[in-house]
């Protein structure tokens, strides 16, 4: 097994990262291939939100009347997600964890640059706590008698205190890129 090892080793090249230039990583091929992805990425990814949509809301059998809902949340975000990046076309310059833009905001400075990334901050917690959300409800539905689930059964209390966290936890994620922006 040791002898396997080590000739899988002599295939492959060592590689010293400190003399890779930005040349290496970048290829004019590359960004015209992640942008057609992009693309295609996001036709694909509308035409299956529009059907994914339609089945949930008309589809959906009559226990699912609540839970459906908190789907179309989940699925909106998810998209609005895709839609975002597809929009961004990042290309990634491996092996290292940094992307540039190939699409709309390829041309943006500095400052524009770090409101686009609070765009995508706020696209990705939004996309986060419709999961978190739907999973709470999961929970909440385990237990029907207890006190907690008659108040969370009433959507005066449930609808606002999901804008609140929603919107606290995006404060407090995005008052860091607005003071950098300053």
């Amino acid at each position: 097994m040791e002898d396997f090892i080590e000739q899988l080793g002599t295939w492959i090249s060592p590689s010293n990262w400190s003399t890779i230039t930005f040349d290496d990583l970048e290829h004019p091929r590359l960004v015209v291939i992640y942008s057609i992805y992009w693309d295609v990425s996001l036709f694909l990814t509308s035409l299956f939100f529009c059907f994914m949509l339609y089945m949930i809301i008309t589809k959906s059998s009559k226990e699912m009347s609540g839970y459906k809902w908190y789907l179309v949340h989940q699925l909106t975000w998810s998209y609005l997600f895709d839609a975002y990046l597809s929009i961004w076309k990042p290309v990634p310059l491996w092996p290292f964890y940094i992307a540039y833009s190939a699409g709309v905001f390829s041309g943006l400075t500095e400052y524009a640059s770090v409101v686009q990334l609070i765009g995508l901050t706020v696209v990705a917690i939004g996309m986060g706590f419709s999961i978190y959300v739907s999973m709470f409800h999961r929970y909440v539905q385990v237990s029907p008698f207890s006190k907690f689930h008659a108040i969370y059964e009433k959507l005066k209390y449930r609808i606002p205190t999901y804008f609140y966290f929603l919107i606290v936890i995006i404060g407090v994620i995005c008052v860091p890129l607005v003071i950098h922006l300053h």
